[in-house]
């Protein structure tokens, strides 16, 4: 064994000789990126912070300083500023993402190209990062776990390029990568890893190689987040706890919250699609059917062909008339791409600051607002000025917020309101092509349909003058109905187990 300088290095980080990492330089490198991961993510979630203080605090102040916007009883009050922003910067960014001569990747281009040889593509770090940034404070319903995973991965990828690791390893150490960037952003150490390496699988958690590096490296990623930030290790909501053990019949109703919020998970991945397939005609026109390969066609080719009676369950071929059908769009009145792009994302971006003007709590990807659906409505909606701060005005024509006089909860109205809104917001941000995630959009709507669950439940039973249980203890209700919700659409049945768990 050769102790010195060099010699250490080639033992626990790289030997050029035999240049595929062993499990010791595995641990190490997954160590490592934890590091770099914990830094990397504390800055950007400051640099987030900045400029959602920037975006929606100082700029309303100085405008309403400078005259631009009036008061409540002016001729341009300053609630207008909630459509503006979005509509603009939507626009924007769109133009900016469809004139890029390497497109910013999707899920789905993440997916395949792990799948595929487990490498991604570095040479569009600095626009995910700077797209998904001002995205982020922009307003639109868009978060940061998918250009986290994007970016962290190209991190990775260049690593294992770099240490000319097989594609096997270079998928590891991509995997390594964003689950730190995850776990580091959220404060989730070991489901972190978990969901990234659930998420690119029809049928659960798979790349079971990458599972003890990724996790090493989101715990790692977690701690040194928590001391660059100097925030307190605490959850990240606070629930309405029980106060008393729960009784052995709260499984069956727990099969109920789950079976609402199935059927609930079901109607917003349906929705978010139908929203955005909707924009996407009418920016590009109707295209033919697709004919993309699935990922699981991509990871084990032939493995979706039917058993028995293959001819009975083949596709539906596509008619001449569905091929080459027409609808209206954009296209033929406006053959430049970019410009297309920017109109779309720019009614999109307006339609959305204008719901968001009547429901703020749909603004935003839903993280920081989850606590007010959470608590029922007894947190005020955060970014936004309260009392007599100059940008309260923002929120002046806001409905279902904070009322003392009320008392904490939801109506049937509102609940079913900011779901729908949510969901419809969700889409259209989605639609804009704008790199970001829908994470929290589904834990948001669970939250908010939990309410409508146990308040139409609590009606019904006076209605019929019954009891029922599945009103006694709402923050299961609300828990059950949130995990339900996030595995129909993600499918990580045990990250949203612990994540749910973690954020108490």
């Amino acid at each position: 064994m050769n102790w010195s300088v060099a010699g250490i290095i080639r033992w626990l980080f790289y030997n050029p000789f035999y240049p595929e990492f062993t499990s010791l330089q595995q641990f190490c490198w997954a160590v490592v990126l934890g590091v770099f991961m914990g830094i990397f993510t504390a800055g950007w979630k400051l640099l987030i912070d900045a400029c959602l203080e920037f975006t929606w605090r100082t700029i309303p102040e100085k405008l309403l300083e400078w005259g631009f916007f009036t008061d409540l009883n002016g001729a341009f009050p300053l609630y207008h500023y909630m459509w503006i922003t979005p509509g603009v910067l939507s626009g924007i960014l769109a133009y900016v993402v469809n004139s890029l001569t390497i497109p910013i990747p999707t899920q789905d281009d993440w997916i395949h190209t792990l799948h595929s040889n487990g490498i991604q593509d570095s040479r569009t770090f600095v626009p995910t990062f700077i797209v998904s940034t001002v995205g982020m404070a922009s307003g639109l319903s868009l978060g940061p776990e998918l250009p986290l995973i994007l970016t962290a991965g190209m991190i990775g990828s260049c690593l294992g390029r770099i240490c000319r690791q097989s594609l096997l390893q270079a998928r590891v150490m991509n995997l390594t990568a964003a689950s730190a960037a995850i776990g580091g952003m959220f404060g989730f150490p070991l489901a972190g890893g978990i969901f990234v390496m659930e998420l690119p699988h029809r049928m659960g958690l798979q790349y079971f190689e990458a599972l003890s590096p990724a996790t090493i490296a989101s715990i790692v990623a977690v701690l040194i987040n928590r001391i660059v930030t100097n925030n307190d290790v605490t959850g990240m909501f606070q629930y309405p706890f029980l106060n008393e053990s729960l009784p052995s019949y709260i499984f069956k109703d727990a099969i109920i919250y789950g079976l609402f919020g199935g059927a609930l998970g079901i109607f917003y991945t349906f929705s978010v699609k139908k929203v955005k397939k909707c924009v996407h005609h009418l920016r590009d026109g109707c295209s033919s059917p697709s004919t993309t390969t699935s990922t699981n066609d991509i990871e084990h080719p032939g493995e979706s062909t039917p058993i028995i009676n293959p001819v009975y369950l083949s596709e539906k071929k596509p008619s001449k008339a569905d091929k080459y059908k027409a609808c209206p769009s954009f296209a033929r009145l406006i053959p430049h791409k970019p410009t297309r792009a920017a109109l779309t994302s720019t009614i999109a971006g307006t339609i959305v600051g204008t719901i968001g003007m009547f429901l703020p709590h749909v603004m935003f990807w839903g993280e920081a607002q989850l606590q007010t659906m959470i608590d029922r409505r007894t947190t005020p909606l955060p970014i936004f000025g309260q009392g007599d701060e100059p940008t309260a005005a923002l929120v002046a024509l806001g409905q279902c917020m904070v009322n003392q006089s009320e008392g904490p909860g939801l109506s049937i109205g509102c609940s079913i309101a900011i779901v729908v809104a949510k969901i419809f917001v969700t889409g259209l941000s989605l639609s804009t092509g704008i790199v970001g995630g829908h994470f929290w959009a589904p834990l948001f709507v669970g939250a908010a349909a939990s309410q409508f669950f146990v308040e139409f439940a609590t009606i019904a039973s006076n209605w019929l003058g019954t009891s029922t249980s599945l009103t006694q203890y709402p923050c299961v209700a609300l828990l059950c109905i949130m995990g339900a919700t996030h595995v129909v659409t993600f499918r990580a049945h045990m990250a949203i187990i612990l994540i749910l768990t973690l954020s108490i």
